[in-house]
Formats: structure tokens, sequence, C-alpha cells
């Protein structure tokens, strides 16, 4: 009983027009009462599991029944969820399309992030200063958070890009003074590839020791070679025609 309380009352408190406010106002961000709200139904979905077991253990007295039916309803319940609440600009992809990218990621990382992240392990000691974008993404709709993920296969390489959220302290390292602007500048400068961006981002790379950069798709008509820089490696996502080139600066 004190369980249906909780439940109710939880989803009173979060779900509510006028009453969710005090949750909405503590969530601050809305990725944080997403969060917050995909954990409420995840117990939802446990606690009706563990509630349908016992429906079928005391009524029907055929427990693996339950386990064939219920495993049965709660695909089929995400499969038309999925396609019912399918919004393109919001979330890109159906149960079918997220596993579609399973099947081609095995190891629950994308591939592309993968092979980016073992070759700049790769580089040289002198190059392992990097910087790229914060809108990588390849086969999701949404940031795949490269900067970050990199670290699980390039553990020696260091990430100016995760700075705007993981200050460096060190004062005496060249890339401290790292700023957000100069992350925004970079961001400009993979989509529009403009050669005077570049030529004003060389100088903040040699202030800051920055020697080695990623671009997504086309990489422009600029010279790269006069400033010092060749192509390390192209890399292209075999599912999604996603290419990425990695820029080294000896």
């Amino acid at each position: 009983m004190r369980i249906n309380i909780f439940i109710i009352f939880t989803y009173m408190m979060m779900i509510t027009p006028e009453i969710n406010d005090i949750f909405e106002l503590f969530s601050v961000y809305d990725f944080v009462g997403a969060r917050a709200l995909s954990s409420f139904m995840y117990m939802l979905s446990v606690i009706g599991y563990i509630y349908m077991g016992f429906i079928f253990a005391i009524y029907f007295n055929k427990i693996s029944y339950f386990y064939f039916i219920s495993t049965f309803l709660a695909f089929a319940a995400l499969s038309i969820g999925s396609h019912l609440y399918y919004e393109k600009e919001t979330y890109g992809h159906t149960i079918f399309d997220l596993l579609s990218i399973i099947k081609n990621n095995s190891n629950l990382t994308s591939n592309t992030t993968e092979e980016l992240s073992k070759s700049l392990n790769d580089l040289s000691q002198n190059c392992k200063i990097v910087i790229e974008s914060t809108q990588i993404s390849d086969e999701y709709s949404y940031d795949n958070g490269f900067s970050a993920l990199i670290r699980g296969h390039a553990p020696s390489v260091i990430e100016t890009t995760l700075n705007y959220r993981f200050p460096v302290k060190n004062e005496e390292l060249p890339y401290y003074n790292f700023k957000e602007e100069d992350q925004s500048m970079f961001d400009e400068f993979d989509r529009t590839k403009d050669p005077i961006l570049f030529a004003e981002l060389n100088k903040r790379f040699h202030e800051k020791g920055i020697n080695a950069f990623i671009l997504v798709g086309d990489i422009g008509d600029i010279n790269y070679s006069e400033y010092g820089y060749s192509i390390y490696k192209k890399i292209k996502n075999p599912h999604y025609g996603n290419e990425y080139t990695i820029f080294i600066r000896e």
C-alpha cells in the first residue's frame, strides 16, 4: 500500500501540470528533469513487473507463462509507443532505429568514436593535445560526447575540448587558459571552414599548445600545410557515411 501511495504521489509531483512546477524549478535544467522522470518510469516498470509476477503466481499458478507474456507485452508496448510518440526533430529514433545502432556498434560505443580514439592514441608524443568540435556526432542525432569517450581508448591524449566542463587548474600548462570562446570559435570553423577564422585559430593553437584537431565532413579549401599541419588519418563511418579527418602538427 505504501508503495502505491508513493508512486501516485511521485507521479502527481512530476507529471501533473501546475503541481509539477516545484519539480521543474528544482531540476534547473531540462535534461536533469528528464533523467529523473526516466528513473521513475524504470522504477514503475520494475514494480509493475513484480506485481504481474505475483498475480500469475497466485491466480494462475503458472509463473513460466508470466515471463513469456510479460516479455512479449513489454516489447510490443515499447515498439508501438516509440512509433506513436516518434518525433524526428526531438528524439530522432524509434526503438527499431536504436536496435539497428546497437547491431552496428557491438561494443555499445560508436565504432567511429572508438576508431578515432585509437587513432589519436597512436599519435606521437608531440601531438597529444587535441581539439574537436563539441558537435561531433554520427549515427545519433545528438552529440555523442566524443571528447569524453575518447579517453576510453586514448588515455594519454589531452582533450582541450573537455576544458569547458572540467577546467584545468594547473596554471603552468599552456592550455590552462583555454576558454569557452576558443571552443566556440573552433565549432564555428568546423561548420564553415572559413580560412580567416582558421588563421586566428592557428594563433590560438600555438599559444595554447594544441597540435592536433579533428574536422567533420568536408575539410574546405584551406592549404593546411602552410600552417604546418598534415592529414594524419581519415575515418569514414561505413553505415552512415560521416567522415572525420585528423590533422596534426609535428
